[in-house]
């Protein structure tokens, strides 16, 4: 069921993955329990998708419980938890609070590079993502100043550039 609903969500299907998903959540903590890592995929999965619909202050709130069941299950430096801390930065990110963002976004970046080193694709990866996060603060802050014309040149890009955010499967 959970699969059925993340190709829902990736052919654009929306409205049905979300119905789904939540559907999945309900019967994995219902069987499973809160704490099963298949629980937290699930809740992990439907954050996506509410953030896919726009939904994003419920998406929010759902990536700062996956985050703090990550880290009490597995331990803050399991490639799971890094993975949800960067969901729940992008999620921030887009919902234009940059600051905190930036922040969890600069020690997903810290634990890339100490876990997988600096050449690893997803410690690039970090990297992008805090850069994009910096540069959209930069544009914030020019907006704010005197140099308003420029901020649609910079912003257009800022915008278009959409981070990663990681779907997770429950088997």
């Amino acid at each position: 069921m959970n699969n059925l609903a993340t190709t829902l969500l990736r052919r654009g299907q929306l409205e049905e993955a979300e119905k789904m998903m939540r559907e999945v959540l309900t019967l994995q903590m219902e069987i499973l329990g809160p704490r099963h890592p298949n629980t937290v995929s699930a809740m992990n999965n439907l954050a996506t998708t509410l953030a896919d619909r726009g939904q994003l202050e419920e998406a929010e709130k759902m990536r700062r419980e996956v985050l703090t069941l990550r880290i009490e299950i597995l331990g803050p430096r399991h490639h799971n938890t890094v993975l949800a801390m960067n969901n729940l930065a992008a999620t921030l990110g887009n919902r234009g609070q940059l600051e905190e963002a930036e922040k969890l976004k600069r020690e997903v970046l810290t634990l890339q590079m100490e876990i997988l080193g600096p050449r690893h694709p997803d410690t690039v990866s970090a990297m992008n993502n805090l850069a994009t996060t910096e540069m959209r603060s930069r544009v914030r802050q020019v907006d704010r100043g005197s140099a308003r014309d420029r901020k649609n040149d910079v912003g257009v890009v800022v915008l278009e550039n959409k981070e990663d955010e990681y779907k997770e499967r429950s088997v």
